[in-house]
């Protein structure tokens, strides 16, 4: 009864390097919830008796719940935090790393979450994540192709073909997703 497994599920977080994703630990969530099952039905079952001794139980029996109930979801949370975060970052494609540590249920939420990003962007006709910081004077960048991507096609409608080591001269508003995604990096 100490909600143990509930704190490691927290503490597994923390020890994450910043940027990543743990793999969701189904094993430990489904023992919390176990515990706290238990934890209830020894509750339910004792609940006749009337002492002192049973009040204090009682109490702890229901701070225990509660604070692996606590856990549980700042646990479940932040790992939505984090993935919807990453969406916005780099778009819809995740990182494979980042997919193979998701719950099916947390992929379905990232689907889902970023259907509403695109309902809300045709609607404001305008999308949000392109410019994640302030403009700035170099609106036209000299970019490298670090990573293959194919055909590109710019706001005028210009096709540009991306390919491994190429250098273009581009609109920043028409490659700074791919910049962030790690397809392109910017020359100085």
């Amino acid at each position: 009864m100490s909600a143990e497994i509930a704190a490691e599920l927290l503490r597994e977080l923390k020890r994450c390097p910043p940027h990543t994703l743990p793999p969701y630990n189904a094993e430990n969530l489904r023992k919390v919830l176990q515990e706290m099952n238990d934890i209830y039905r020894d509750a339910q079952s004792s609940r006749h008796l009337t002492s002192d001794d049973y009040n204090a139980r009682r109490a702890i029996q229901r701070d225990t719940i509660f604070r692996n109930k606590r856990c549980a979801l700042a646990y479940l949370v932040h790992r939505m935090s984090m993935i919807r975060h990453q969406r916005l970052l780099v778009g819809a494609a995740l990182p494979d790393d980042w997919r193979e540590a998701m719950s099916a249920e947390e992929q379905e939420d990232h689907a889902q979450y970023g259907q509403l990003l695109t309902l809300y962007f045709k609607a404001m006709k305008h999308d949000l994540t392109a410019f994640l910081e302030p403009p700035r004077d170099d609106i036209i960048i000299q970019v490298r192709v670090v990573r293959e991507f194919g055909e590109l096609t710019t706001e005028t409608g210009a096709t540009l073909l991306l390919t491994l080591g190429t250098q273009h001269s581009v609109n920043r508003t028409d490659v700074d997703l791919l910049i962030r995604q790690g397809y392109l990096q910017v020359v100085a």
